[in-house]
């Protein structure tokens, strides 16, 4: 997926539905503004978290940057390799990752990376397309390209990478086409989707966070050791005196 694709999409009178419906959805999961906090942003995140101060990044990999990085780019924009991040280890509280995973070389690397960045407890929110939907289907929308997933598989990704789920949305219940009336067929599509066939969204997005790591308390052996040399360690026999008397 190329940058050049995605700015194309956001031209289309398809794009603000997407983007309203991604953004609702994550919402309720983003630090609020008060929150002292470093947030990180993989991918192309710029209209989601244009509210927040962030660090901004964009793998080469699969994005053709360096001629469209103007697009996305924000005073905090890096462009780094999805597996070798420029920043410390437990240093970032949340981070966000759309059209980011889908496109990774070895999407294990890359949350492996994320996870070494995230303190103990840091929530990730990961936007994914879903494999079931006609969205990943569809050659001119973003979620067609890469890698599309189901909600086990990326169970299974974030827990060999260190997560543990929170919570799994859907989001994108329209077609991925346009259409007469889009605002209209957008909410009530939206409305049912979210009712009776959430598992049929167009993206999966899921909530982690880091597992916590906690100290396993040994039980002493000492007690147990003693107790069990006194039975083994045989006790010195009293003296017999053999003296005999007058």
């Amino acid at each position: 997926m190329r940058l050049a694709d995605i700015y194309t999409f956001k031209q289309s009178s398809l794009a603000p539905y997407t983007v309203q419906g991604i953004a609702r959805a994550i919402a309720p999961w983003l630090p609020t503004g008060a929150d002292p906090v470093q947030v990180l942003g993989v991918g192309c995140t710029g209209v989601y978290l244009s509210h927040m101060v962030y660090m901004h990044v964009v793998p080469p990999v699969y994005y053709d940057t360096f001629h469209y990085i103007d697009m996305v780019k924000t005073q905090r924009t890096i462009v780094a390799d999805e597996d070798h991040l420029p920043f410390r280890n437990n240093s970032m509280h949340t981070a966000v990752l759309i059209h980011a995973l889908e496109h990774a070389d070895s999407p294990w690397a890359m949350m492996a990376e994320i996870n070494r960045l995230m303190v103990s407890g840091g929530r990730i929110i990961v936007v994914v397309p879903n494999r079931v939907s006609l969205w990943s289907r569809v050659p001119k929308v973003p979620f067609s390209h890469g890698q599309p997933y189901t909600k086990k598989q990326m169970e299974q990704l974030m827990h060999s990478a260190g997560f543990v789920p929170i919570e799994h949305e859907y989001a994108l219940f329209f077609p991925p086409v346009q259409l007469p009336f889009q605002s209209k067929i957008s909410r009530i599509c939206n409305r049912l989707g979210n009712t009776f066939w959430r598992e049929s969204g167009g993206v999966i997005i899921g909530i982690y966070e880091k597992q916590i790591a906690r100290r396993v308390k040994q039980k002493s052996l000492q007690p147990k050791l003693s107790a069990l040399g006194a039975k083994i360690i045989p006790q010195p026999k009293p003296k017999v005196s053999t003296k005999i008397n007058d």
